[in-house]
């Protein structure tokens, strides 16, 4: 009995089996839960009524959430039909009127291509979703429509495979209004009013100092640009702007020198923070493109070209928006530049390289910097500021008498020329500034307070001025000096010992001392005097180093010499030697004692002592301590 129900049990199972196999159950069909429309228009004034959409498969329409095998379900219009009111249907020739209010009735069917039309259904009226009606493509990311359904005359076929929707009622208004939003630059546009028909015309560009107005745009990003002719409805457009580059600041060039290499990429620079970079420098000789290790040659005319690319979104304005265009400081050096958003191309005037001057000392000694003049250009021969030979002094160069010009057309040598020395020459050195050799007073000026360190001016005498300075206290120091011939006044200038001290400016004064008060106690400081007329510098001191009172140092009292006079012939030598006095309490030592002849055309002596005389005649040698304490010694020197 078992055995026959188990059979009977299994063969029920496996008829069951063979049934799903040989007559399966229907596949439960996807439904259209959700309908997009595109291209949809609202009724324009003057327009006949949309009627013309591509039925034979689903162009126009955007798909819905019903899907099935992964395929998307989707549906096709079918009709459409504008009413006026219930009992008015307009045809396809009539236009809407302003004033009026229409409605649409349209009618989509359910379609998916190559299927069978049996699984695309739409809902039941109750359970459909919302239907929306786009402006436009989907993809330009419009917003739809969400508010002319009338779902309450949307109905569902029987078979529901057809669905009619109505529209809420839409009124034709006798314009439209155009609003421009620059977004924050430019000065603002007054709003325009069209009827639907009328054709747009914009207004002229808009004008921002800073920016550079790309044009108009139917989203604030500015991805979409404005081209329409007409409008449908209020609109609103954006202007889209990129921030202009409106001077370009290039640096680090240099003009052509003659022998020097070309100019390359890497020479350039541009300012930290400056949104643009150097693309391509080339170098145009007399027109032609020069490639390789070239180097400048004397006369040819060379032209730089400079492309500058901008980076991100900021760009350079146009050619006419450009305000200045700036190489190495100056708005000379560009003869052309054009430009656009991304990029500009700078091309400098031509240039002929300039030439190098170098100076030959020709026995003297000493050192001076080389120099650089236009090509063809008048070139004004400088002071020589070399050292002279032993008995000589400065004549003139080789190419003509100092302040003298010339024309400069090739690399050049100046080779100075020595004479004798003669009675009314100066009697310092020629590099000595002196009531004889002058120098611009600007040149001190630039000079002194930027020193990086205690030590004399090299154009610095001590015998001129003869400065010195002492303590008067704890909290004052007194200067004093001589009178320098020619002389109307006097610069001081001071500060504490110490490189990292620079100079300061205390005083002008055309007295022959000066008191600098609340200093502070036992501190050393130091100062510079120079004697002026007008805006030549006559002569300048040694430097002074003179303590307060108050601490554990002191300042030099005095100097002695070992000798009062000395006689010696030409080209002989005699040492002299110098004691330092002091006080109870140790001087630190910012300097050695130091020695100077008040006429180097009579003897010459080294900074160990050692005298020598030069020609007939009677000089001085000074012996200065670092506060200016001195001794001197007279000096005859016969043949």
């Amino acid at each position: 009995m078992v055995g026959k129900i188990r059979a009977a049990v299994g063969l029920f199972v496996f008829a069951l089996v063979m049934g799903f196999l040989l007559f399966p159950l229907p596949v439960q069909a996807a439904e259209i839960s959700e309908v997009a429309i595109q291209y949809y228009q609202k009724p324009v004034l003057g327009k006949t009524p949309v009627q013309k959409f591509d039925s034979t498969h689903t162009d126009g329409i955007t798909v819905g959430t019903g899907t099935y095998d992964d395929y998307p379900t989707k549906c096709y219009i079918d009709s459409v039909k504008w009413y006026m009111s219930p009992s008015t249907l307009l045809s396809e020739t009539d236009t809407f009127l302003a004033g009026k209010t229409y409605y649409a009735e349209i009618v989509l069917k359910s379609n998916k291509i190559g299927e069978s039309d049996n699984y695309h259904l739409f809902k039941e009226k109750s359970d459909l979703s919302w239907l929306k009606i786009y402006p436009g493509s989907r993809n330009t990311g419009s917003s739809p429509y969400t508010d002319v359904i009338n779902k309450t005359k949307t109905t569902v076929s029987g078979d529901k495979k057809t669905l009619t929707v109505y529209t809420n009622d839409v009124l034709v208004p006798n314009q439209y209004i155009l609003t421009f939003d620059l977004q924050g630059h430019g000065t603002s546009i007054p709003k325009q009013a069209y009827t639907p028909s009328e054709k747009i015309i914009l207004p002229p560009d808009p004008v921002d100092d800073e920016w550079y107005f790309v044009g108009w745009y139917h989203d604030k990003a500015g991805e979409h640009p404005f081209y329409d002719q007409i409008i449908t409805g209020d609109k609103t457009i954006y202007a889209h702007w990129i921030k202009t580059i409106d001077e370009v600041k290039v640096t680090g060039f240099k003009k052509p020198v003659m022998g020097d290499n070309l100019l390359k990429e890497g020479d350039l620079g541009i300012p930290s923070g400056v949104n643009y970079s150097i693309q391509v420098l080339n170098w145009f000789k007399n027109g032609s493109l020069i490639s390789g290790e070239e180097k400048y040659e004397a006369g040819q005319k060379y032209t730089l070209k400079i492309c500058l690319i901008g980076k991100g979104e900021y760009g350079f304005a146009e050619t006419s928006k450009m305000k200045s265009v700036v190489l190495n400081g100056s708005e000379e050096e560009i003869a052309t530049y054009t430009s656009g958003w991304a990029g500009i191309d700078i091309i400098t005037k031509e240039y002929i390289p300039g030439c190098v001057i170098s100076f030959d000392a020709n026995g003297g000694t000493g050192s001076m910097e080389k120099q650089t003049a236009d090509y063809d250009a008048s070139y004004k021969l400088p002071e020589c500021s070399f050292k002279a030979p032993e008995g000589k002094v400065f004549d003139k160069w080789d190419a003509g008498a100092a302040g003298s010009e010339v024309k400069i057309k090739d690399n050049i040598v100046l080779k100075a020329l020595w004479k004798d020395a003669g009675p009314n020459d100066s009697p310092y050195p020629a590099k000595k500034v002196s009531p004889e050799n002058p120098i611009p007073l600007s040149r001190i000026e630039a000079a002194i307070p930027t020193r990086k360190n205690d030590k004399d001016l090299n154009c610095s005498t001590f015998s001129l001025l003869q400065a010195k300075g002492v303590p008067k206290g704890e909290t004052s120091i007194k200067l004093s000096w001589q009178k320098v011939e020619g002389a109307t006044g006097y610069i001081i200038y001071g500060n504490k010992c110490g490189k990292k001290n620079h100079y300061e400016k205390l005083k002008t004064t055309a007295k022959t001392s000066y008191k600098q008060k609340k200093l502070k106690k036992g501190t050393y400081y130091k100062y510079i005097v120079v004697a002026i007329n007008g805006d030549q510098a006559l002569a300048a001191s040694k430097t002074i180093h003179v303590s307060t009172n108050g601490g554990k140092y002191s300042n030099n009292t005095g100097v002695t010499l070992n000798k009062k006079k000395l006689t010696i012939k030409r080209k002989k030598s005699a040492k002299v030697k110098a004691t330092l006095l002091r006080g109870n309490l140790q001087v630190k030592n910012h300097r050695a004692v130091a020695f100077e002849s008040s006429d180097y055309r009579i003897a010459t002596v080294t900074s160990k002592g050692k005298i020598k005389g030069v020609k007939k005649g009677t000089c001085y040698i000074y012996a200065y301590a670092q506060n200016g304490m001195c001794a001197k010694i007279k000096v005859k020197v016969k043949k």
